[in-house]
């Protein structure tokens, strides 16, 4: 069984968090923040995270998901 690292996710789910809170009220309106942070599922392959994927559930503009990918590469750098 491969070996999880809960510190990073605690860590992803803060930036997601944050991201959230600066997100236009449009996307706020939309989703809850626990369900935009689950939207976007930690998995890891040999240690490293694999970037998540669009949410299929809501609309989440281009700049708002390269905050996420860029906090998910900060967090698993």
């Amino acid at each position: 069984m491969a070996k999880y690292n809960f510190e990073n996710q605690y860590k992803l789910q803060d930036k997601l968090a944050q991201i959230y809170e600066t997100a236009p009220d449009t996307l706020k309106n939309s989703v809850s923040v626990q369900d935009f942070v689950n939207s976007f599922p930690i998995i890891e392959q040999n240690g490293r995270g694999v970037e998540p994927d669009k949410p299929e559930d809501f609309e989440i503009d281009d700049n708002i998901f390269d905050q996420v990918i860029k906090a998910f590469r900060e967090v698993y750098r």
